[in-house]
């Protein structure tokens, strides 16, 4: 499982797209930085909506941000 689609839409953030599939959820993380670690929960209990999910983060900012996808338990 991993983010397919990163873009940036201009001032309103950055959007993320994931292959995804029904009956899951997923929880996004973020970090700021190439260092550290994924300690920023940025959304939880993202329900699937096959065959494509895609979240909007606004708080992206300037600076470098990392994503990472999970499946939640």
């Amino acid at each position: 499982m991993k983010i397919s689609e990163i873009a940036a839409t201009g001032s309103n953030g950055v959007t993320l797209r994931w292959p995804s599939v029904d009956g899951k959820h997923y929880r996004l993380l973020g970090q700021t930085g190439a260092f550290g670690v994924f300690n920023q929960v940025l959304r939880t209990n993202i329900a699937a909506t096959p065959p494509f999910n895609t979240e909007l983060d606004t708080n992206s900012g300037d600076g470098l941000r990392l994503y990472r996808l999970e499946l939640e338990p």
